[in-house]
């Protein structure tokens, strides 16, 4: 009995063995008619016995010597060596967690560096100006002042508009002795028509609740063709403040606002970029601070 997929096994299972270079053939013929290729000048290693010559057809054979099944072929074929083009899977080692451990380690020291950082932040929070509101520090000073008089009462006086109110409108020289509600200069540098509507309805009037509204208005103020002056204004429709007063806050200035609640090193985030305001948080610079008065003229504030 032949065994021919035993013969298909083998050829898979076991190294072929060479000693001439492949490309330099011969044919031969073994048992079945099968043709067998000899290295020139190989040497051929065979299993059992050697056939009595590599010329040697199937019709001149003798008998088959007896041998177990599947092991018959094998007695007239010759076997060259190829490389294995298989693995054993059992000698795949398994990937290492050296990478995920560490990313685990990079991620964990992230979090302190963060933890640390807002910790420092929180505690050198008043070297540091507010995160600004509107388009200049001065009217987000001038805010600031509204919110103090409205808690006492708000005022009797309230004068409004641009740099000409800013700077020449006197509110002591209105005030009454012993009034309970004082007056107040409102007015700021650089407004426009537009801006100084916004700032009275949204803020000064309805915080501070006057009897009189004085409003000072320059003709640079009813120039809408100044281009510094639409660059101001620009500016003053962009500010945050703005946009909360008139419905304009976005999905993300409202995330950033409860971010900013929570935590310091998002709150000054803006500021700790700016080098003077980096150098008050680590103790040597002069910028203005917290609460820190702008230049502005007399306010009675």
């Amino acid at each position: 009995m032949h065994d021919h997929v035993a013969f298909v096994d083998e050829l898979v299972d076991h190294e072929l063995v060479e000693d001439g270079p492949v490309h330099e053939m011969e044919v031969g013929v073994a048992a079945d008619g099968v043709k067998i290729l000899k290295p020139a000048g190989g040497q051929v290693v065979q299993r059992n016995h050697r056939v009595a010559g590599i010329e040697e057809t199937l019709d001149e054979m003798g008998a088959d010597e007896p041998a177990a099944p599947g092991d018959e072929i094998f007695g007239h074929c010759a076997i060259l060596r190829r490389p294995r083009l298989w693995k054993d899977p059992a000698s795949v080692t398994p990937a290492p967690r050296a990478g995920r451990m560490r990313m685990e380690k990079i991620l964990v020291v992230a979090v302190a560096v963060l933890a640390l950082a807002e910790l420092t932040v929180r505690a050198r929070a008043s070297t540091m100006p507010d995160p600004p509101r509107w388009s200049a520090p001065e009217i987000d000073y001038k805010e600031a002042q509204v919110e103090r008089l409205q808690a006492r009462g708000g005022a009797s006086v309230v004068f409004l508009g641009s740099s000409v109110i800013d700077a020449a409108a006197n509110p002591t020289l209105v005030a009454s002795p012993g009034a309970a509600r004082p007056p107040y200069n409102a007015g700021f540098g650089g407004g426009s028509v537009r801006m100084i509507n916004t700032w009275a309805t949204k803020v000064a009037v309805p915080r501070l609740k006057p009897d009189v509204v004085v409003l000072g208005l320059a003709s640079r103020d009813l120039n809408p063709n100044d281009p510094e002056q639409v660059r101001l204004e620009q500016d003053f429709v962009a500010a945050r403040a703005v946009k909360e007063l008139t419905g304009r806050a976005s999905s993300l200035d409202r995330a950033e606002r409860r971010l900013e609640r929570s935590s310091a090193l998002f709150k000054y985030r803006s500021q700790l970029r700016r080098p003077q305001f980096f150098a008050n948080f680590v103790g040597v610079g002069h910028a203005p601070r917290r609460g820190s008065r702008p230049a502005t003229t007399s306010d009675g504030g």
